[in-house]
This record gives structure tokens, sequence and C-alpha cells, in this order.
């Protein structure tokens, strides 16, 4: 039996884009209902793998209904695959923040109009109007043709890119050189525009295809939405490229937003942290934002939930312990209940639940969906792994040996995915707190990292690699991170 069991359990992938579980095991957080319900922001926000994508899935999953409640989403960047955008790096290298403002505008726009084009509900209620005529005029004065080829967002993007004329492109080989000594080579492009013809300015007549549109919308009690995610994959990361192809999508997004027409962006934390301080300023930075989510976050009745929902969403598993699915919805007792008739009661001294809450937290205080899924993902690996060599009968699905070892594989992991591939400027400093102690003062840190530590600090506090209490006028290092940077809980000297 428990064979059959540790066989089937899996808590589904990490990666909102391929998990099979989600459509059965959704979790609908604050944010679904701000978005659902109320429709309160416009930017999502959250650290990696809290949740984002999951979020942008579920309302792709939930289309049909929306549509019967006359909102219409359009998804403008892949939920799955590279996004479309990766191919145009050439052109959007040479973009300035007004160029990105104003390719982004004409992308949403076009996006409408082909959303309009393609869905015969919403087409036949928006061209049997007086207005109808005005509109589909201020459309061919774009000058942006239809998909007619069904080339998807490559083709809206392609011809987008087109109404920025090109001056000069030149053809060259980039060099990259790495730590370890080897070199890699890829080709590139060098563009520059036209500067007598670029769109240097705002498009003509954007201001009056939005107030015809949102007309049209109202009189007909119509809603529109674009739904944009993954945006940290479509730019090379802290390039000036990034900074202003989102500043340029944040000032779009803003200048087009009225009730009938949203644009809703998905975007991490640290990079709207690096856009508010970025050297050349974001002085729209607090309209553009004043929609924004604050910071997904996770209670632990959320995780609670989380787990449960996805371990009964497998079917060996909810047949040898049948739940009452909408009582696991409802009541976190019982939710509890189900947990620990699976799972170990304690890991060490610590409730499991409180344990997980305990070494999963970063240094902001956040549990992550992800980091919960990996943890009993490799939790589960293990226990199959020692089944294998012992099969002997098991009180739980894993042993809280397989949970503490799991820990430590997935620090490793996260110190190799999270903090050496996502902030590699940041690397040498990092490398600096490996094989040290957990708990630091400024004089310790100072000593670690002379005269610029609390630069250093400051951006470790807005990672989640450090954790600032006041009182003590210290800084911790969480849990999460000790095993993958090998360092001994304790106070530094």
């Amino acid at each position: 039996m428990f064979e059959k069991l540790i066989n089937a359990f899996n808590l589904g992938t990490s990666t909102a884009e391929k998990d099979p579980l989600l459509p059965s095991a959704q979790i609908r957080t604050q944010e679904f209902y701000d978005l659902w319900q109320y429709d309160r922001i416009d930017i999502v926000r959250g650290i990696k793998g809290a949740g984002k994508t999951a979020l942008y899935r579920v309302f792709k999953l939930l289309e049909e209904d929306l549509s019967k409640r006359n909102l219409f989403c359009i998804f403008g960047v892949e939920a799955t695959g590279d996004p479309v955008f990766r191919q145009f790096r050439q052109y959007f290298s040479s973009f300035s923040s007004m160029e990105f403002e104003n390719f982004w505008t004409l992308y949403f726009l076009t996006l409408i109009r082909d959303k309009i084009n393609k869905d015969v509900r919403l087409r036949n209620m928006l061209t049997n109007v007086e207005e109808a005529e005005a509109l589909e005029k201020l459309w061919q004065k774009l000058k942006i043709p239809f998909d007619k080829e069904g080339r998807g967002l490559f083709g809206i993007v392609s011809s987008i890119v087109k109404k920025f004329p090109i001056k000069k492109m030149d053809a060259g080989v980039a060099v990259t050189s790495r730590p370890d000594g080897s070199v890699t080579y890829r080709p590139e492009m060098g563009v520059e525009f036209d500067v007598d013809k670029n769109l240097s300015s705002h498009p003509a007549y954007i201001g009056d295809i939005r107030d015809v549109l949102c007309s049209l919308l109202q009189k007909n009690k119509f809603r529109i939405w674009i739904m944009l995610d993954r945006l940290d994959e479509v730019f090379q990361r802290r390039s000036a490229e990034e900074e202003n192809g989102l500043k340029g999508l944040l000032k779009a997004s803003y200048n087009l937003s009225q009730p009938e027409l949203r644009i809703k962006v998905f975007l991490r934390d640290d990079i709207i942290e690096q856009l508010a301080t970025s050297k050349d300023g974001f002085t729209a930075m607090t309209h553009v934002t004043d929609r924004a989510s604050s910071t997904m976050r996770w209670t632990k009745d959320n995780i609670l939930l989380l787990i449960v929902k996805r371990l009964y969403a497998i079917h060996s598993i909810a047949e040898v312990f049948p739940v009452d699915q909408e009582k696991l919805d409802r009541d976190p007792s019982y939710r509890e209940e189900c947990f620990y008739s699976v799972f170990p009661p304690r890991v060490g001294k610590l409730l499991t639940l409180d344990w997980i809450m305990n070494v999963l937290s970063d240094g902001k205080g956040i549990v992550t969906p992800r980091d919960v899924i990996d943890l009993f993902n490799l939790a589960k690996a293990i226990e199959f792994k020692d089944f294998q060599l012992n099969k002997s009968n098991r009180d739980f699905l894993v042993s809280p040996e397989s949970l503490k070892n799991a820990l430590e594989h997935l620090s490793k992991e996260k110190r190799d995915k999270f903090l050496m591939a996502e902030f590699p400027h940041m690397r040498d400093d990092i490398l600096k707190l490996e094989g040290n102690y957990s708990i630091h003062n400024a004089q310790s840190l100072e000593h670690l990292f002379n005269t610029n530590w609390n630069k250093v600090v400051a951006d470790f506090i807005s990672i989640g690699l450090l954790k600032h209490d006041p009182k003590k006028a210290s800084y911790k290092i969480p849990k999460i991170w000790l095993k993958g940077l090998r360092i001994t809980q304790g106070k530094a000297e």
C-alpha cells in the first residue's frame, strides 16, 4: 500500500506554466478577488515563486466565465514557451523609454483590434452602433494591418516594429567572459533608428481611439482587460533595455487605463524596486503604481490549503484517505486534521506546519508556493529512495528526516537558481557570507563588506537574503539559505 501511495504522491510542478494540478487545486487568494470581484488592482506584485503566473493562468482558465460577465481578457504574453519579444531584441535594444511607451501603446491597441476582429460576440456588439464607423476610421489611421497570416503575437509585434523605421543595422559578435575562464560568442545586431522618422512623440489618434473605444464599451456594458505576465523574461535582466521597456510599459498602461479598459501587469517586486531606484529615476512611479497590490503573501492557512488541495487531488491518495472536499475548502481545522493524517506531527521540536513556515520564510517573512511544492517533491524522492532500500511499513508519506534532507537540497537549488542566476551582480558579495555565521551586527558586516556594507546589506534585505531586527541591532540570514551557503547558526564575531 505504501509503495502505491509514495509513487502517486506529487504536489504538481512549482512552475505554474506546466502545473497539471492548477485547474483542479487552484487557490483563490486576496489578489484573485481584488481582480475578479472588485477590479481594484492593475499591478500584481510578488517575489519569484509567489504565485503570479498561477494567478495569470487561473484567469486564462476562467476566460469563458469572464466573457459571460461581459469581461473580455486578452493575454498579451505567452503563458508557456519563450516570450515572442525575445525575437525582437535587436530592435528593442535601441528603443528609448518614450519609444517603448509608444510601442506598448500600439501593441495594446492592436491586440484589442485583433480581439474584436476574431471574437464574434464582441465584434457584433461593437459594430452595430453609431460610433463603430468612427472607430474603424481611427484604426485605419494607425496603419497597422490585421494579422492575416495567423502568426499570432509574433505577427502583431512584427507589424508594430515596422512602424519604427530603421536607418542602419550592423551585424557583429558579442563576447562574454565568465568567472571560470570560459568564453561564449553570440551574434548581435546593432540598430540605429531614423531620427527624423522615429516615434519619439506620442503616435497620433491614440487618445481618440481610447475615448471612442471606451464609449462603445460603456454603452454596451463591456470591459476589456489585457493581461501581461513573465515580463522578467522579456528583456535581459538589469539592462538599459529592460529599464526603458518596463518604464514605457507602465506609462502606456497608465495612460490607456479606464474603467472599461484595463492593462493588468504581473510583475516581480525586485524589478519594481529596481525601476524606482534607477539612476535616471522614474518620476511617474507614484502615478503608475497607484493601483498596485501589496506584495503577494501566503499565510500558514493559505499554505495548508495549498498542500491539502493538491494532496487530495491525487486520485490514489483520495481513495485511501477520503475527504470532504467542500469541508476542506471552508474549515481550517479540518484541513489540519487531513494534513496530519498523512504527514508527521512534528519535525524536531516544531509542529510540522510551523516548521515549514519557519524554514521556508525569507528575510521578508514570505513563504512561496513554489518552495513548498519543491520541498515536498524533494522529500518524496528521498523517501521513495529510502523505501527501495528498506521496504518496511511507514506511518506517514514522508518522514521528518526526509523533510530535513529535502530542505538541504532546496537551499542549494535556491542558491543556484535564484541568488546566483537572478542576481549575478551580487554574486561576489553573496559568496562572502559563505561558510560564515547566520547572525551579524554592523561591525561584522562592515568587516565583510568594508565601507560599502550599508549598500550591500540594503540589497540583501531587498531580495530576502537578510532580515533586520532593529531592536537587537542585528541582521539574520533566514534558514532557507543556510545549507546552500554552508552557513552555521550563531553569531558572527
